[in-house]
């Protein structure tokens, strides 16, 4: 027997289109600052492609999935990857599922948590199925 796996799209620009246009505001931003610089040419294009793609996470639409495996968000710039053996709580809010790899509250929790984002449209249906690969995992 296969275990169902569920995956989703989140595009920020469509579910919260307020946080993603100020998210690329900022970025456009600091690129510019880093630009008025009076550094070396290279130093500079570094640092604003660094900050660009820090701060424009919040506006790249993701693709979340939840499988047998366990759970990844791919990006444009890359995948990240947790297996079910490294997560220890999983919690599903009305924004998205925070999974994480300690089992109580961690100070580094902030930075090592994986946060899947939920769409506006269907999501309480989400939500429903997403808990259900949870309980069949012991979350």
């Amino acid at each position: 027997m296969t275990e169902a796996a569920v995956a989703w799209a989140f595009v920020p620009w469509r579910d919260r289109p307020a946080l993603a246009g100020r998210a690329a505001l900022a970025a456009v931003v600091m690129v510019l600052v880093i630009a008025a610089l009076a550094e070396a040419l290279m130093l500079r294009v570094v640092l604003g492609v660094v900050v660009a793609f820090s701060i424009g996470t919040a506006c790249l639409p993701v693709r979340c999935r939840l499988g047998p495996e366990g759970a990844s968000l791919a990006t444009p710039l890359g995948t990240a990857t947790r297996p079910w053996t490294a997560i220890r709580r999983a919690v599903v809010t009305g924004r998205g599922v925070q999974l994480s790899p300690f089992a109580g509250g961690h100070w580094l929790e902030p930075f090592r948590y994986l946060q899947l984002p939920l769409p506006a449209r269907d999501r309480d249906g989400l939500a429903g199925r997403v808990r259900s690969v949870l309980a069949a995992h012991g979350f």
